[in-house]
C-alpha cells in the first residue's frame, strides 16, 4: 500500500519492517515528526493561494524563489573535428552554426511562494527538490496550505 513517510514526506511502497525506501525511517515511528507537514509540488508560475506555506496561515505576502541550472558545456563542432586542419575549422564552424544562433538556454524554476513574516525569519523558502525538466519543485508544506492550493483553479 503506498502512503506518505512521515519522516521524508515521500509517497512510497514500504520494504519490510516498515522501512522508507527514501530515507530508511520506520514509517510507523511518527515520533519527532510533524503531522501538519506534507510534500507540495509546485510548478513554475502556478497562481498560489494566500495560505503562509509553512504555517497555513492567511498572509497576503509573497517571497520570490528562483533555481536554475546552467546548459553543460560540451565540446563543439569545431573542436572534435580539428584534426582535419583547414577543412576541420570550416566543418566545425558550419556545425556549430545552430547554437551560436540558438545558444542553449539553461533549465529553471522561478514563482512567488506565499511566506508569512513570522515564517520568513525562521529562514527562506527551499525545495526538497528541482525538477527542470518539467519545471516544477517540491516543497515541504503546511497541509492547510496544500487544501488551499487543491481548491485554486488550474
Amino acid at each position: 500500500m503506498i502512503q506518505e513517510c512521515p519522516h521524508c514526506h515521500r509517497m512510497v511502497i514500504p520494504r519490510e519492517k516498515n522501512l522508507c525506501p527514501s530515507c530508511g525511517g520506520n514509517i510507523l515511528d511518527r515520533a519527532g515528526t510533524d503531522p501538519d507537514m506534507t510534500l507540495v509540488v509546485l510548478r513554475d508560475g502556478q497562481s498560489l493561494p494566500g495560505i503562509c506555506i509553512h504555517c497555513g496561515r492567511p498572509t497576503d505576502r509573497f517571497v520570490w524563489v528562483e533555481f536554475q541550472r546552467k546548459p553543460e558545456k560540451k565540446e563543439s563542432a569545431s573542436e572534435s573535428i580539428l584534426g582535419f586542419g583547414f577543412l576541420g575549422h570550416f566543418l566545425g564552424l558550419f556545425f556549430s552554426l545552430p547554437s551560436l544562433l540558438f545558444p542553449p538556454r539553461g533549465l529553471s524554476y522561478m514563482g512567488k511562494i506565499p511566506q508569512c513574516r513570522l515564517c520568513a525569519s525562521m529562514g527562506k523558502v527551499r525545495p526538497e527538490y528541482v525538477d527542470f525538466e518539467h519545471s516544477q519543485a517540491a516543497f515541504l508544506a503546511h497541509k492547510d496550505f496544500k487544501a488551499a492550493l487543491g481548491n485554486r483553479p488550474r
